[in-house]
């Protein structure tokens, strides 16, 4: 997904509600999150904005139904199986540790078996005889 400013979700110039709708979650996070990077630097994120302002483009205008209007479509008809998403959505954290656990042990594995191969490759007469045919 492409990175345009909003036309429709905007308070300013619609950098928020593009960042929103390109990271797909609510333009109200973004806002949020750009009010507390405010707070603590202050220009510098007000500058910033402006360089978004000025190297982000307007999102092109076509009949394509974005990610914040889809959400503002959905809230409409507002059931427990959308809350159920929204709640996995803000408090999804990635596979369990058990998970985690699983692929560094399989990438563990896989960096060992090429370690053992470049090993053998070192320790072969295959090697210093490539080596000794690049030096003459």
């Amino acid at each position: 997904m492409d990175l345009y400013r909003s036309r429709s979700d905007r308070w300013l110039a619609g950098v928020c509600g593009g960042i929103a709708d390109n990271m797909q979650v609510q333009s109200w996070l973004v806002r949020l999150g750009f009010f507390t990077l405010f707070l603590f630097t202050g220009s510098f994120a007000v500058m910033l904005y402006v360089l978004a302002v000025i190297l982000i483009a307007k999102r092109p205008v076509d009949g394509r139904q974005h990610y914040s209007e889809a959400k503002a479509d959905s809230c409409a008809g507002y059931s427990g199986k959308q809350q159920s998403n929204l709640k996995e959505t803000l408090f999804s954290y990635g596979p369990s540790p058990s998970g985690r656990v699983a692929e560094i042990s399989k990438r563990m594995q896989s960096i060992d078996a090429k370690l053992r191969r470049m090993e053998s490759y070192v320790t072969s007469r295959k090697f210093q005889f490539d080596r000794e045919i690049k030096r003459s």
